[in-house]
């Protein structure tokens, strides 16, 4: 699917960007414009929606309305009048609704920044530091980000279904359902919500501890990082927030008011990993200040301005991994079509030529690729290469067997014994696993995070965001979030010396090749 829409879309200059591949049962609609295109599609599962037996799993409990409208939807997005432009507007219905989707996502994005800025943190750090009156401000600022990034995360992963939230035995940890089902329903009901118990906050306490060191009696492997490292924030093992500012935090982060004043529940499936990192830049602009006997939180534009923290536009990122990164996937391939013009018709020579055409598969070449980001903040760009990569890894393995006939990719054998390794090991330790997941795009997403992606950055907290924001994005069962605590790296990746001084240190040591002290 990926190598005919990446074909027909320059064939057509564009006009024609869509593709369907169904089995009969489940029905996907690809995009040739998505972010990624092996990731991103729409699907629909015909059998679980209408409830045949064997094809629910019991994991849909759909009504006759809801069931209505799931088909409702089949037919609108599957349908021959939905790829054709509109009498009264030249969009068509696709291009309506991705225009829609995305003006969702900003509109959601930008009032979960606003409660985050104006409600959550300042509510949060003054929470904190009234518990513990003796911490520094900086301590406390750090404590209430950890804070605020350990619900984001559990938000993000729990709606994403990364966390088990479809086995029973996670019903008694699950924030999503036990606590802010039960805030909500008591907000609605306008309860007040006690300033000295701390129901809430022991119930997210064990979640993030079974978070980060596992608990198989729920099904959950340990994702450890650190994030959720309880010796990185000591601070917050010190002290309990009451159940008012928890309800008040936890309600603002998971419901949002229309226009009408209705309550509407926020799903973080919708939000992608970048708005992670946007609102954590945004939230270097701010910092804590003494107002009184309690903390203010006041805008200082000169600390960002101070740390070069800037966010990059996705079309920005894009244009780069485009011009850079696709020049290189592209020389690849060539080489490969190279050698696979070489092969002979027939004959023993032929095997003999399809077997060293390994040597120069193009799959297994592109994922040879280091790519470091030597400034990555909290990793938008690197989010997006492992997206452009996984999309070029499958469609370079399609364009190799379809160009050689009797070629196989080297790489479909990997691919197999790790998901293969990934089952075993989760039947072991009796974790619960979505064997959707395991399919051969998240599989190759998971390759290319482990053997491309490279990054740096000085400031601590942005490396564990990029850290968690590329495991939400390529999520495996199993793979902890230190997975990436060799390839993120904290520091300083710009050096600079005046030159007079760096020559008289290197003369000093006889101007030796190898000089193994610093010339700053």
């Amino acid at each position: 699917m990926l190598r005919y829409l990446r074909r027909v879309d320059d064939l057509t200059t564009g006009k024609l960007r869509w593709g369907i591949l169904t089995n009969g049962a489940r029905w996907r609609l690809y995009y040739q414009g998505a972010r990624s295109v092996s990731e991103q599609f729409f699907e629909v599962d015909l059998p679980a929606i209408l409830d045949l037996p064997g094809h629910n799993d019991g994991l849909f409990a759909l009504d006759d309305a809801e069931r209505r409208h799931c088909l409702k939807l089949f037919a609108l997005a599957f349908r021959r009048e939905g790829f054709l432009p509109g009498a009264a507007d030249e969009r068509t219905y696709h291009q309506r609704a991705i225009e829609e989707g995305r003006y969702y996502e900003e509109r959601v994005a930008a009032n979960l920044s606003e409660l985050v800025f104006g409600q959550v943190f300042p509510e949060l750090a003054r929470a904190i530091a009234a518990a513990a009156p003796e911490a520094p401000l900086t301590e406390v600022r750090e404590a209430a980000l950890i804070l605020l990034y350990r619900l984001l995360f559990i938000l993000y992963a729990e709606d994403r279904d990364l966390l088990p939230v479809r086995d029973t035995r996670y019903d008694d940890y699950a924030l999503r359902d036990r606590v802010r089902g039960d805030v909500g329903s008591r907000k609605d009901r306008g309860d007040v919500f006690s300033e000295h118990a701390a129901r809430y906050w022991s119930a997210v306490d064990d979640l993030c501890r079974a978070v980060d060191r596992g608990d198989a009696t729920i099904g959950l492997p340990p994702y450890n990082g650190g994030l959720f490292d309880r010796a990185r924030v000591p601070l917050l093992d010190r002290i309990r927030l009451g159940d008012r500012v928890m309800a008040d935090v936890i309600d603002a982060l998971s419901f949002e008011q229309d226009e009408a004043g209705r309550r509407r529940y926020i799903n973080y499936r919708d939000l992608g990993v970048r708005q992670l990192g946007s609102i954590y830049e945004r939230l270097l602009e701010h910092e804590l200040v003494p107002d009184g006997d309690a903390v203010a939180v006041r805008p200082n534009i000169f600390v960002r301005k101070g740390s070069g923290s800037y966010y990059t536009p996705d079309d920005m990122v894009g244009l780069i991994v485009e011009e850079t990164i696709g020049l290189l996937v592209q020389a690849r391939t060539d080489r490969f079509m190279e050698e696979a013009g070489r092969v002979p018709g027939a004959g023993n020579d032929r095997e003999r030529a399809i077997a060293r055409l390994a040597q120069h598969d193009p799959a297994e070449a592109i994922l040879a690729l280091k790519v470091c980001d030597p400034a990555m903040g909290s990793g938008h760009f690197l989010v997006t290469l492992v997206d452009y990569l996984a999309d070029r890894v499958i469609g370079a393995m399609a364009e190799a067997e379809a160009a050689v006939q009797g070629y196989v990719s080297p790489l479909a054998g990997r691919i197999q014994a790790i998901r293969e390794r990934i089952v075993a090991n989760a039947e072991e330790r009796n974790w619960a696993i979505d064997r959707d997941r395991l399919d051969d795009r998240h599989i190759v997403r998971r390759m290319v995070l482990k053997r491309c992606v490279h990054g740096v950055d000085k400031n601590p907290m942005a490396v564990e965001l990029a850290k968690v924001a590329l495991w939400l994005h390529t999520f495996t069962v199993g793979v902890p979030l230190s997975f990436l605590d060799h390839h993120l790296r904290c520091g300083n990746s710009l050096f600079g010396a005046w030159t007079r001084s760096g020559i008289d240190k290197a003369t000093a040591y006889g101007g030796r090749l190898f000089l193994h002290v610093s010339v700053r």
